[in-house]
């Protein structure tokens, strides 16, 4: 999913400059292949959403596991907890039109991110799709922090329109954001190094198992070429 927002953004991007018919070969093959980008995202989320609507016991089948686990992985298969992922693409789809093609009316684009923003956050709080507890409050507490400091901006991009506030004022929005930012750093960085310290003792202990495992069995070894050699 990670690498769903720099595939969006380099397609998206590309679409705003759309010319099918330019003279330049490059710039013709460059928009025919973000067409064909297009469909395909599109078409992915239609995959993800019809493999999501299967019944709760195909998600069981070894061969479904084996296929397509990897989408459902980590989430729980309730009735709208198992299209997070379809959800995500689309929500990374819209967020990247937005940003692209609503920038020149700002407080449009701003309020609208801000309202994609919020209803993901309600989503997770009202359907608590992750089984993993301290993922789920990773992502939670991420999508809420950027709901807040797009609810920041927001009120500064309609300020720059009225100009209401004071300048005092606006810099408790821009600390406000600045402090929301951060935050998510913090708290992604503190849940992420403790799962890799989890995942790494987690390894440790089944490595430190296997050499005692191997360890016994030298031994036993050992012990019957003593005794072999005691009877001659």
């Amino acid at each position: 999913m990670a690498t769903a927002y720099d595939f969006t953004f380099s397609l998206v991007l590309q679409l705003y400059a759309l010319e099918l018919n330019s003279p330049n070969m490059f710039i013709r093959l460059s928009s025919l292949l973000a067409c064909v980008a297009s469909a395909l995202y599109v078409f992915s989320i239609y995959f993800v959403i019809k493999l999501s609507q299967m019944k709760k016991y195909a998600f069981n089948n070894n061969v479904i596991q084996t296929k397509y686990g990897s989408i459902f992985d980590g989430i729980k298969i309730n009735e709208f907890s198992k299209y997070l992922n379809a959800i995500l693409l689309i929500k990374k789809l819209i967020f990247m039109l937005l940003l692209i093609f609503a920038y020149e009316f700002p407080i449009f684009q701003t309020v609208s991110i801000t309202l994609l923003s919020t209803s993901m956050s309600l989503f997770y709080i009202l359907f608590n799709p992750l089984e993993d507890k301290l993922e789920y409050f990773k992502q939670l507490f991420s999508e809420v922090s950027i709901s807040f400091t797009l609810l920041s901006i927001t009120i500064l991009t309609c300020d720059f329109e009225l100009l209401y506030f004071s300048y005092e004022i606006r810099q408790y929005f821009g600390w406000g954001c600045i402090f929301f930012m951060s935050s998510i750093l913090c708290i992604q960085l503190g849940i992420d190094g403790f799962q890799q310290w989890k995942f790494l003792f987690k390894k440790y202990k089944q490595i430190k198992r296997l050499a005692q495992q191997i360890l016994g069995v030298f031994q036993q070894n050992n012990k019957v070429t003593a005794q072999s050699s005691v009877f001659y």
